[in-house]
């Protein structure tokens, strides 16, 4: 129970700032509705010394796509949903249990198809 009240407040919170962000004539990707970060550290590889973050990201629709912040390679698994990715100018479908990369230096944005409202992705950014 305590599940589905966390879930309606934030479809209500998102609700609001999707409609306040209507009203804003800029047609820029949005930010992620909420993010938890599960790690983020220092792993050292052969002396290499490499930050790694570990992210969950929960996405809920708006009318110009979420940009998704990204620093150094990523590693994405789409844990619940369907969106449609762009990353360098290349659109592709996604559903749950699909990974794909995000080279360093390129952009994500997320977009939702037709009847999709939420998702959930898992980042793994590695940087040196």
């Amino acid at each position: 129970m305590k599940h589905i009240a966390g879930v309606v407040i934030v479809s209500m919170g998102s609700a609001l700032l999707a409609g306040a962000m209507i009203g804003d004539t800029k047609e820029q990707p949005a930010a992620p509705s909420s993010v938890f970060s599960r790690f983020s550290g220092t792993a050292k590889v052969n002396a290499t010394s490499l930050r790694v973050e570990i992210k969950d990201w929960q996405l809920v629709r708006t009318p110009q796509g979420i940009r998704i912040p990204v620093t150094g390679f990523h590693l994405v698994q789409l844990t619940s949903g369907k969106v449609d990715t762009e990353i360098a100018g290349r659109r592709e479908h996604r559903k749950a249990g699909d990974f794909w990369t995000v080279a360093a230096g390129e952009t994500m944005i997320v977009h939702f198809p037709p009847h999709s409202q939420a998702a959930k992705i898992k980042t793994i950014a590695i940087n040196r």
